[in-house]
Formats: C-alpha cells, sequence, structure tokens
C-alpha cells in the first residue's frame, strides 16, 4: 500500500525539480493502474498516496492551483 509514498519521485515533490517529480510520480500512477489486478488494494494505495500529498500540501504551503472547494470536488471523483 506504501509503494507511491516510498519512491524517490515522491520524496522530490518538494525539491527544486519538482516539475519533473510530479511528472514522474503521475507516470507511476498509472503504470501502477495500469498493472494492479487487485482493485481494492490500488483504492487502498491511491487513498493512502492522496493523504500524504494533501498533509505534504498543507505543511509546505505549496500554492495549489485551485481552491480548497475544487480539490475536494476533484478527488472524490
Amino acid at each position: 500500500m506504501k509503494q507511491l509514498i516510498e519512491t524517490e519521485t515522491f520524496e522530490l515533490l518538494l525539491s527544486d525539480n519538482s516539475k519533473t517529480a510530479t511528472d514522474n510520480l503521475i507516470k507511476e500512477i498509472i503504470r501502477l493502474g495500469e498493472t494492479e489486478a487487485n482493485l481494492a488494494s490500488l483504492y487502498r494505495t491511491l487513498h493512502y498516496t492522496r493523504f500524504h500529498l494533501e498533509s505534504m500540501t498543507e505543511t509546505s504551503g505549496i500554492p495549489t492551483e485551485m481552491g480548497k472547494k475544487c480539490i475536494g470536488a476533484a478527488l472524490c471523483h
């Protein structure tokens, strides 16, 4: 379940090269979605990753392009 947040790409999100890290993390998420056979496991992994991304955003002060209401709507769908 922790496999996405334990990657080097996830750790690089707060670095100077966060655009590349974001692109690589998206590719890893797509790959995981295409290869994971157990949908319950995939859901738990993605939910766990989302939780950590939200925590990182709140504690780091990274500005988001969407407001809180929009982020909540996007993550629920």
